[in-house]
């Protein structure tokens, strides 16, 4: 049994020059959404923010979102992300969620600045920005968290590794707690 079948062609076009700073990568058509699971914590405590990106194109091969985050506000650890993702003839189709942890390390009110991705559309052949409002976060002071590594961690100057070393450190004294001290996060 022999099979053939007429040629087609496919014409592979690069994408346009002048993507904006916050292009993920993506090409087709998308929307996306972000939330917190809390806006009222207490300083050291983590805030869990989820962005979900949705649509069809390249979905299976976006980067991760950068985040612009205000003073008092850390990223903790990589996020966990999870594709809900199949595929079809439009290309990949579904969602990548993304959950980041936010540790709140200083006590406050925060906003986190309005959000933007852009991805190509090619259907319009031209760059589409898309906005998530801004978000607040208050954060209540407390005793417990320590939002400094002590005195005694210093650089070292090797240029090469980068690493730092301790030098002269005590031992936590009775009543300190080991979590959130120097040696907790060394």
């Amino acid at each position: 049994m022999v099979f053939s079948s007429s040629g087609n062609s496919v014409e592979v076009v690069p994408l346009p020059n002048g993507a904006p700073n916050d292009f993920i990568g993506a090409v087709g058509k998308y929307g996306f959404s972000r939330s917190l699971d809390k806006t009222d914590v207490k300083q050291g405590d983590v805030v869990i923010m989820t962005v979900v990106i949705s649509g069809y194109g390249n979905l299976h091969n976006i980067n991760t979102p950068e985040l612009k985050l205000p003073k008092g506000v850390v990223l903790y650890g990589d996020p966990e992300i999870d594709e809900k993702i199949h595929f079809g003839l439009r290309g990949a189709e579904g969602e990548m969620i993304y959950k980041f942890n936010l540790q709140i390390v200083q006590p406050g009110n925060f906003e986190l600045p309005e959000m933007t991705v852009s991805y190509f559309d090619p259907t319009q052949k031209r760059y589409i920005t898309i906005r998530e409002k801004a978000l607040q976060i208050s954060g209540e002071k407390t005793d417990d968290f320590r939002t400094q590594l002590p005195r005694e961690i210093e650089k070292m100057n090797d240029e090469k590794s980068g690493l730092a070393a301790i030098v002269s450190v005590d031992c936590p004294q009775e009543g300190d707690h080991f979590l959130n001290s120097g040696f907790f996060w060394t």
